[in-house]
């Protein structure tokens, strides 16, 4: 939980753009991240290694109007 919580700050600064039905493009800084909420899995790999979503996911998760807890 308190991993969540400090990616679930850090998620402030990330812009998603929907790019499909499941599918995000996250802009943070000056990188860009591929998100897949359907596979659970975003291009800088952290969802997919810790199972934890990352700063990207949840930006992304929270725009699609879901929980990241779930």
């Amino acid at each position: 939980a308190e991993k969540l919580e400090v990616e679930n700050e850090m998620a402030r600064f990330c812009k998603p753009i929907q790019v499909g039905v499941n599918l995000w493009q996250v802009t943070s800084g000056q990188q860009t991240h591929p998100v897949n909420l359907e596979q659970y899995t975003c291009g800088c790999r952290k969802w997919d290694l810790s199972g934890i979503p990352c700063n990207h996911a949840i930006s992304a998760i929270n725009k699609a109007k879901r929980f990241p807890e779930d």
